[in-house]
C-alpha cells in the first residue's frame, strides 16, 4: 500500500492599517497598509516501496522544506466623481506590493483600475496589473518517479524507462501582465438580478513547469547528432 502524507505549517506574523484619512470633492479617500512576515513548511512521509522508486507508477519521495516571505503593500481607493453628469460614481482604485522570498528575491507586485457606475443599472470596471505566482513547497523540494513506456531515439526501440520528476530550489516566481474590462448590469425591470461579463488578457513568463520525458529524449538526441551533449543531455542518464 502507497502513502503520502505530506504535513504543512504555516506560521503568520502581520500588521495591518486601514483607513480614511482625507477626502476629495468626491468623498472620502480609503487607504490600507501593512506588512507581513510569513514561513511555509512542509514535510513529507512516505512508505518504503515508494522511498526506493519501488511501484511501477508514482513514486513521490520523502522531503523536508520552507521558504521565508516577507512582504508589504499600500493601496487605496479614490473617488473622482460622484452624482455628476457623467458618473453616478467613478473610483480610482491601486496598489503595489513588495514580496522578499528567502529562496529567489524580491518581487514587486502592483495594480491600477477604475471603476465606472455610470447609473444604478450600469458598472464598468478595468484593471492593469503585474502578478506573480511563487513555486510552493512541492515545486522546490517535492521528488516523483515512474517508468513509462518511450521510444528511444537513439536504438529506434520502444522501452519502458525509469522517470523521475524533480524540483529545483532555485524556482523563482511566475509573472503575469494582466489587462481586464467588463461590465455589470442590474436591469430595473427585473430587481434582484444582476449580470456581468468580464474581458481577461493574461500573458505569462516565467511559468513554472516541466519538459515532458520524450521531449528530453529526442532532444538529447538531436545535441548528440550535432556534435557535443547540451542542456537536455543533462537530464538523461
Amino acid at each position: 500500500t502507497a502513502l503520502y502524507n505530506v504535513e504543512t505549517t504555516q506560521t503568520v506574523f502581520a500588521a495591518n492599517l486601514r483607513g480614511e484619512p482625507f477626502s476629495t470633492w468626491a468623498g472620502p479617500v480609503s487607504i490600507a497598509t501593512g506588512l507581513e512576515r510569513r514561513t511555509e513548511e512542509a514535510v513529507s512521509r512516505v512508505d518504503p516501496i515508494s522511498d526506493a522508486g519501488g511501484f511501477a507508477y508514482g513514486n513521490p519521495r520523502s522531503f523536508a522544506g520552507e521558504y521565508t516571505v516577507t512582504e508589504g503593500y499600500f493601496e487605496f481607493v479614490a473617488p473622482l466623481l460622484e452624482n455628476s453628469p457623467l458618473a453616478q460614481n467613478l473610483d480610482l482604485n491601486a496598489a503595489i506590493r513588495y514580496a522578499d522570498y528567502s529562496t529567489s528575491g524580491g518581487v514587486w507586485t502592483w495594480k491600477v483600475g477604475l471603476t465606472w457606475d455610470v447609473n444604478e443599472q450600469l458598472r464598468l470596471r478595468t484593471t492593469r496589473s503585474r502578478d506573480i505566482r511563487a513555486p510552493n513547497n512541492a515545486e522546490l523540494h517535492a521528488e516523483t518517479s515512474s517508468r513509462t513506456t518511450l521510444r528511444n531515439p537513439f536504438s529506434g526501440a520502444t522501452e519502458i524507462i525509469s522517470v523521475v520528476t524533480g524540483s529545483s530550489a532555485t524556482l523563482e516566481p511566475e509573472k503575469a501582465d494582466t489587462f481586464t474590462i467588463g461590465a455589470v448590469v442590474s436591469p430595473s425591470f427585473m430587481p434582484g438580478l444582476r449580470l456581468s461579463v468580464d474581458y481577461f488578457d493574461i500573458d505569462i513568463s516565467g511559468a513554472i513547469s516541466g519538459y515532458a520525458p520524450q521531449v528530453i529524449l529526442d532532444n538529447c538526441f538531436n545535441e548528440t547528432s550535432g556534435g557535443a551533449p547540451g542542456f537536455f543531455c543533462s537530464f538523461v542518464h
